[in-house]
């Protein structure tokens, strides 16, 4: 933080200003602003970034796609969905210029715009989202980490909303199988929290359900 600082300062005072660095140094700004609760301090740097990025001809790289999520998280924690995903849209643009569709960096952007839709209530577009997410990390071998087992956790509590809305087995199915590699990779890595322990009463909650099916599905089959 300290070190953005100073940067920022022998930017203004060498002419380095607009330049792709310093558009990074201010994202960087406003992200620390973001990480405190100050989301108006944080959009003021993270503007200032994008219209550096534009300045210095670099709206067609990673640093900028970054710089879009960013903004994307801040609408989204302000609860402005549909601006959330408009600016997520224009991040996956950028990974479509720069042929980055099957990088990390992707893959972050539709776990960003799984997770919006799903604060929003959108259950069938978090899945889609989720899904392009965890098909990248697979595809990469890049799985079984952190951000893996999260996005393989929220894709099976998608499925458990809409199993617990519509009672689709598929819905639970998928629910349970994801939800257990999430938590598999969790134990693997040693990344278990406290809200695993929750993660483990709903398991074992649609377990009771799977359960239940099977045995009214073999009684249908004595009938």
């Amino acid at each position: 933080f300290e070190d953005a600082r100073a940067v920022l300062k022998k930017g203004q005072s060498l002419n380095f200003n607009n330049t792709k660095e310093y558009a990074v140094v201010l994202m960087t700004l406003g992200s620390v602003d973001r990480n405190q609760g100050k989301l108006d301090a944080a959009m003021h740097w993270y503007e200032l970034s994008k219209e550096t990025h534009k300045n210095s001809g670099t709206m067609e790289s990673l640093d900028y796609a970054a710089l879009l999520r960013n903004i994307a998280t801040i609408h989204e924690e302000k609860g402005d969905f549909p601006n959330a995903m408009k600016t997520y849209e224009e991040a996956l643009h950028v990974h479509v210029v720069t042929n980055t569709q099957t990088t990390t960096d992707c893959a972050s952007t539709y776990r960003d715009m799984g997770s919006t839709c799903r604060k929003a209530g959108n259950l069938k577009g978090a899945v889609l989202y989720l899904n392009k997410a965890m098909k990248i990390r697979e595809a990469l071998d890049i799985i079984e980490t952190p951000d893996g087992a999260l996005i393989l956790l929220d894709y099976g509590r998608c499925h458990t909303s809409l199993f617990d809305q519509n009672g689709e087995q598929n819905d639970l199915t998928e629910a349970i199988t994801f939800i257990e590699r999430g938590l598999n990779i969790r134990r693997k890595i040693g990344t278990w929290t406290q809200e695993d322990e929750n993660n483990e009463k709903e398991l074992a909650r649609l377990r009771k359900f799977q359960t239940s099916n099977l045995f009214a599905c073999a009684e249908k089959s004595c009938i």
